[in-house]
């Protein structure tokens, strides 16, 4: 290994957390493990296995800094330079069996990559948690950590020369023609999808309020929802990304809707021992109808799952910047109707894991809202060892609507049903849509559900719109166009206008920034202009 420390570009799935993450949310983006020692263990033996641990994994010698031409980058110190400060990573604490050991550790990434606690009980280690940057280690990273940890432990890991792939064989810039081929493929399958999915209408502040719902899966459920999945052939993913397909689209009303998920990467044996961040989302669209059943729901989402193949490596920040274009808004921020995350699990990692109580509970949160970041309203992640567990957040007007922990019921009952009756339709399921719907339009090329009133506070949150006048009109192709007829006074030119109302719709949810502009100056003659493809 060189023991020369090494600059490396930030890969895209880096690239995409740096923009979406500010400087004090970076210290809190940390994976926590807690291993067990098997072994009797001493503090010097557990010392000497952090020691290797560190030696052999770049992601885990990792500091972020900037170029000399101010581009973030990841360091990678040399073992030498890592082992000489190690102490500086560790805390020892007295072990106590009732002490919540999965508390976070603020990890700042311009600084370290990891710290570790040593639970310390007489003259041996009891537990061990390691905090790690999420900067440079994600899930499936968290886990190739804690087994070779375990391995180290028990005097049988690997030498540092022999862990192969490392950070630095996933350094490709989004220059790369693999990661420019992939972009351009994303662009091509998001070009027509719908931008965002109604949940009910509402001014959103910077920092919003949001449900958490934990939910562990009783035994005989999820022997239930296991048996579904091989009875139809499907992965639990596919199975739950139809599950909020329908129950999104009965809610909302809106049966074609974008979702985003996340791949890991990883395919090869020897990349499951990869520590680094290389975790990337992708968005893909369901083509749904009300008039599907369950089983042609599965189908639709398969296919879209399926779309993701091969091409997750990809300029997120850039493919989000064109979607989000003046060119391909058509009046909406893109902002998918949910999210689905299905977090594998490397079984000689779980062996070693410790894992924390995981009650059901339901607890209030607060969220920053970030427009720009593609991030929906209504986000599942899914986990299936030790025991099947379900993690529902709900934020925005949805928040208000329904609950975090109904919005899984009505998941779980698509999943019953589809092990039982794979052909019912879905409007049988008995879901309740919400109560915004009856407020809503239908048909926009954006395929985003309007709210009229939304929209006339969006137009007249324009400093020097002093009236507004909405008319929707139906093309002979049956879409809908929204015009708008503006009293103005003192207002900037009209291309301003338009661009402050871009600005300004993913703050009011609901609204569009309609298609058609009439500007009237209040005693002066009218101009009109519409909104760009």
């Amino acid at each position: 290994m060189n023991d020369d420390n090494e600059l490396l570009e930030l890969n895209p799935s880096q690239l995409r957390n740096h923009r979406n993450w500010s400087d004090a949310e970076l210290p809190e983006r940390v994976q926590t493990l807690v291993v067990s020692p098997i072994e009797r263990t001493s503090l010097d033996a557990a010392t000497q296995a952090l020691s290797e641990l560190i030696s052999a994994h770049e992601g885990l010698r990792s500091r972020l800094c900037h170029d000399d031409h101010g581009i973030p980058r990841q360091r990678v110190i040399s073992a030498r330079e890592a082992l000489a400060t190690i102490q500086d990573s560790i805390e020892t604490r007295p072990y106590d069996p009732d002490e919540n050991l999965w508390t976070t550790v603020l990890v700042q990434p311009r600084e370290s990559s990891v710290k570790a606690v040593f639970y310390v009980t007489g003259d041996h280690v009891s537990a061990i948690k390691l905090s790690l940057s999420h900067v440079f280690v994600d899930a499936l990273g968290k886990q190739a950590v804690a087994a070779h940890l375990a391995e180290l432990l028990r005097k049988s890991g690997n030498a540092a020369h022999s862990i192969t792939p490392q950070a630095s064989t996933y350094a490709q810039g989004i220059e790369h023609p693999d990661v420019q081929e992939s972009t351009a493929y994303w662009k091509s399958v998001l070009a027509t999808a719908p931008r965002s999915c109604t949940y009910g209408a509402g001014e959103r502040p910077e920092t919003e309020q949001a449900q958490v719902c934990q939910v562990p899966l009783d035994r005989g459920t999820a022997d239930r929802l296991v048996a579904t999945y091989r009875k139809l052939r499907v992965s639990p993913q596919t199975a739950w990304v139809a599950a909020l397909s329908t129950v999104v689209g009965l809610l909302s009303g809106q049966h074609r809707h974008t979702f985003k998920t996340t791949h890991g990467n990883r395919a090869l044996p020897a990349e499951f021992r990869a520590v680094a961040q290389i975790a990337q989302p992708f968005f893909s669209v369901v083509d749904g109808d009300l008039e599907d059943t369950l089983r042609t729901r599965l189908e639709k989402s398969g296919k879209a799952l399926d779309a993701g193949t091969g091409n997750t490596m990809y300029d997120a920040n850039a493919l989000l910047d064109w979607i989000n274009s003046e060119e391909r808004s058509s009046g909406a921020v893109f902002q998918p109707a949910f999210e689905v995350n299905y977090v594998p699990t490397i079984r000689r990692a779980h062996a070693s894991f410790l894992y924390g109580p995981a009650p059901e509970r339901l607890r209030n949160v607060a969220m920053r809202y970030d427009p720009a970041a593609g991030k929906p309203d209504l986000a599942l992640t899914i986990r299936h060892l030790p025991d099947p567990l379900l993690l529902l957040t709900v934020r925005g007007p949805l928040c208000a609507e329904r609950d975090a922990r109904k919005i899984l019921d009505h998941g779980l009952t698509f999943l019953e049903a589809l092990g039982e009756n794979p052909d019912l339709p879905i409007a049988e399921l008995g879901i309740p849509e919400l109560g915004a719907r009856s407020s809503l339009l239908y048909g926009h090329r954006s395929e985003v559900a309007i709210d009229p009133e939304m929209t006339r506070r969006l137009l007249l949150s324009v400093r020097g719109v002093t009236g507004c006048e909405l008319t929707p009109r139906h093309t002979e192709d049956g879409s809908l166009v929204l015009h708008a007829r503006l009293s103005v006074r003192g207002v900037p030119d009209e291309k301003e206008l338009r661009a402050q109302l871009r600005r300004a719709q993913p703050w009011y949810a609901g609204a569009v920034v309609p298609d058609v502009l009439v500007i009237e100056p209040q005693g002066e003659g009218a101009g009109e202009s519409e909104e760009g493809a």
